[in-house]
């Protein structure tokens, strides 16, 4: 195992975590305020924001190495991103009515 596959594994470790973080977020305002749409936006905010320091991060650890790891792991971020939001949006709408209840 290279040091590349451990940065990686890294990176996509705190990508999950940022996503976990965010439905934590969104389930225990959504209790506390009963408010749906604000906190649907801050979680996906805080989503978005993990993910970009994520991708920064590994853009700089990378920059000077091969020019396939830096493009592909900028991009596999991006993508991360993109099915966590899309994903956050789900699980939340799922388990509104569930959170909103409970208020």
């Amino acid at each position: 195992m290279s040091e590349y596959d451990i940065v990686l594994t890294i990176y996509i470790i705190f990508m999950v975590l940022s996503l976990v973080l965010s439905i934590k977020y969104a389930s225990i305002m959504m209790k506390k305020t009963g408010l749906f749409l604000p906190q649907v936006i801050i979680a996906g905010t805080i989503h978005f924001v993990l993910g970009v320091i994520a991708i920064i991060a590994w853009l700089l650890y990378t920059y000077s190495t091969n020019e396939m790891i830096f493009i592909g792991g900028g991009f596999l971020g991006m993508c991360m991103i993109i099915i966590g939001e899309i994903l956050l949006v789900t699980i939340v709408l799922m388990n509104k009515k569930k959170w909103l209840l409970n208020n």
